[in-house]
């Protein structure tokens, strides 16, 4: 490749294996556990070789510091592992707690590394780990351009096409009929690009469209009957169709920062096993009757009090008290609470109630 000279990296040495350890497992000031292992830590330094990213892994396991990480990228990966069904809720113990955990987990053992991002936390695979992932996941799994599709004779269940300049779904992508898993965020697709195929695929259970430039959904998303996760966010999106009501499986629907969207359909309040809605910065100014049927919401974020001068049937006055039966709320955010009238008004939301509540 041109290359006119190669530098040929070294192991580090025990001494320096060491020294990469205890930066990782100990914190400042546990100079009485760093000695008192010394002897072990070292012969397990040894056992690595001299190899950064065998003392890197084998250190996240030795750590014993729990690290509580719940950031942005850390919500969104944990509700796509719930929605393929990777992660089921066990006796008490919510599906969520449990993704949670097994996030934490994998970052305490490196196989994840916290970084900051573009203003925000992300995460991200080690080169080498991840090249392995892909290598065991090769028959289920594709990553890249959507082109290398026709000329492979796999036949992926997840795919992901991410910041590939697409305006348009691509044909290969198209004929994908069997795939679980659909990631096209931060593609430029245009407004109607998904009128075409989306229909055709009636497996998925995850569909990503975030920062993309659509400005509607089909009524064929009725037909999405095992979708579980539908990311909107960060679109032109200006109405959702009433067919929506068909997704009774749907556990998140993400409509953060579509600035364009000015009403939500009935038929959003006939998903009864929704657990997270976020309507966050958007153009919402009043929200369907019929909101509180949804008991499982665990997050409800954006939640818009009606005006109470626009009072008739379909859009009453002040709906605080669609939030008093949403016991399972673990975070509420709540806009336009200038339109309650009293104190009195306020605690029909019936918030001491919610247990579970830790964000507000």
């Amino acid at each position: 490749m041109g290359a006119v000279y190669c530098h040929p990296l070294k192991q580090l040495s025990v001494e320096h294996g060491w020294l990469m350890l205890c930066r990782r497992v100990f914190s400042d000031g546990e100079v009485e556990d760093i000695e008192e292992l010394k002897d072990v830590g070292m012969k397990i330094v040894k056992k690595c070789n001299g190899i950064p990213l065998a003392i890197e892994t084998i250190s996240g396991v030795l750590k014993t510091k729990e690290r509580n990480n719940r950031e942005w990228e850390k919500d969104t990966t944990s509700r796509m592992w719930i929605a393929e069904g990777f992660v089921r809720a066990e006796e008490q113990v919510a599906a969520e707690d449990l993704a949670d955990n097994y996030y934490s987990e994998l970052v305490t053992r490196s196989l994840q590394i916290i970084g900051k991002g573009f203003g925000e936390m992300d995460c991200k695979m080690h080169d080498l780990l991840r090249a392995l992932a892909l290598l065991v996941a090769q028959h289920q799994y594709f990553s890249g351009d959507p082109q290398h599709l026709q000329t492979t004779l796999v036949k992926p269940r997840h795919l992901s096409v991410v910041k590939k300049g697409l305006s348009t779904i691509p044909e290969s992508v198209q004929k994908q009929k069997i795939i679980r898993t659909l990631l096209l965020s931060d593609n430029p697709l245009k407004g109607d690009a998904l009128n075409a195929p989306f229909e055709r695929f009636r497996h998925l259970r995850v569909l990503d469209l975030s920062g993309t430039g659509i400005n509607n959904l089909p009524d064929g998303v009725g037909k999405l009957i095992h979708i579980r996760y539908l990311n909107l966010s960060k679109t032109e999106l200006k109405e959702l169709p009433e067919s929506i009501e068909y997704l009774r499986d749907l556990l998140t629907l993400d409509l953060y920062w579509c600035i364009y969207l000015k009403n939500l359909p009935k038929g959003i309040t006939q998903i009864q096993n929704l657990r997270r809605l976020d309507i966050g910065e958007t153009g919402l100014d009043c929200m369907p009757v019929g909101i509180g049927r949804l008991k499982q919401l665990h997050t409800l974020d954006g939640f818009v009090l009606n005006d109470n001068n626009e009072n008739t049937d379909d859009l009453p006055g002040s709906n605080i008290k669609e939030l008093t039966n949403l016991s399972e709320l673990r975070s509420l955010s709540v806009h336009n609470l200038e339109r309650l009238s009293s104190r009195e008004e306020a605690a029909e939301a019936a918030l001491r109630n919610k247990r579970n509540l830790e964000f507000l």
